[in-house]
């Protein structure tokens, strides 16, 4: 995949974020411009465009045209508060960028041949009586070859909180509530709510021809959302078999100590093997000193192929967890 700005085939200078496989791509409103039109008017849209791409030709590519329309926004309701300072009251707030920004702050985190990963940050929650900042709100993209990953975080494990309140104050039986994912798909509604106090939510979009994740009707994207969710207008299967593939994992070359562990991360379509900390970096610019080798083997027991993302990773942070011991 490749990320650039601009849309129009990617000049024009317009505050857009395009990340692009050719089979799949998603597009980034920078500004998070509200809607003008349609169920959503005057609420921001964080990713416009999201979707399939039909008979991609690079020398015609627009993403604002060829990019099916999305719509990607959050709505936190709070049923129940506290007095704690500047705990939200009950109420409805809608996801929006802090005050003060002109623009949603992107992040690469990493990006190769086969997967690019962006982290939209600068964001809180809002209604009319003001925002509620004390939470740490980010939305990660994860774009592979053949498919989209979105995990939308809300998380106050470490925030510093104003005016003497504590994140454990906005924990328990005296704050709760839901966040409701707003996400539209070329005109099919996929919107889903989200307990509170899971901290995330996270949706795959995928084209149907690689394996498990397939629909019935071929000219349909897969789509899966956290909670158990699954479809599209066609049937689909809604389990995943990332456990039905069985993963050894030896150890490091020339000595690293510690062991890597193993997560099948089924509501982002990878798996991931987190490695020690200890292993050496190499800056961007500087090679490795020989380079570290760690053997694995992958094997499928499922009835049917299964294309499996594999992803190496250290200092992986995890909301209300942090990192594992691993790390």
């Amino acid at each position: 995949p490749t990320a650039g700005g601009g849309g129009g085939g990617g000049g024009g200078g317009e505050p857009y974020l395009v990340v692009n496989s050719g089979r799949i791509g998603a597009v980034v409103d920078a500004l998070y411009s509200k809607e003008t039109s349609g169920d959503h008017e005057g609420l921001g849209n964080l990713i416009p465009r999201l979707g399939l791409i039909e008979d991609y030709d690079e020398t015609t590519f627009d993403p604002l045209t060829d990019i099916p329309p999305a719509f990607v926004g959050a709505t936190l309701t709070v049923t129940s508060g506290n007095d704690a300072p500047n705990s939200p009251a009950p109420g409805t707030y809608k996801l929006g960028m802090r005050s003060g920004r002109s623009f949603v702050e992107t992040s690469l985190v990493r990006q190769g041949s086969t997967m690019t990963q962006i982290t939209l940050s600068g964001l809180t929650w809002w209604n009319e009586s003001g925002t509620f900042d004390n939470y740490t709100n980010w939305v990660e993209l994860h774009v592979w070859g053949d498919s989209v990953a979105l995990a939308m975080y809300w998380d106050n494990t470490g925030v510093a909180c104003t005016d003497d309140c504590t994140p454990e104050a906005h924990a328990g039986a005296h704050f709760d509530g839901k966040v409701t994912v707003d996400f539209v798909l070329d005109g099919t509604d996929y919107s889903f709510d989200t307990a509170l106090s899971a901290t995330n939510a996270t949706i795959i979009v995928s084209d149907n021809d690689n394996g498990y994740l397939s629909t019935t009707d071929s000219s349909l994207p897969y789509v899966k959302y956290s909670g158990g969710g699954a479809g599209s207008v066609a049937t689909v299967d809604a389990t995943s078999p990332l456990d039905k593939i069985d993963i050894e994992v030896g150890t490091f070359s020339r000595g690293i100590s510690g062991d890597p562990k193993v997560m099948r991360r089924p509501l982002y379509g990878d798996v991931m093997i987190e490695v020690p900390s200890n292993l050496p970096r190499c800056g961007y610019s500087t090679g490795c000193d020989g380079g570290y080798a760690l053997p694995f083997s992958l094997s499928n027991t499922y009835e049917v192929p299964i294309t499996v993302r594999l992803v190496l990773a250290r200092n992986f942070y995890y909301p209300g967890v942090g990192k594992l011991g691993a790390t």
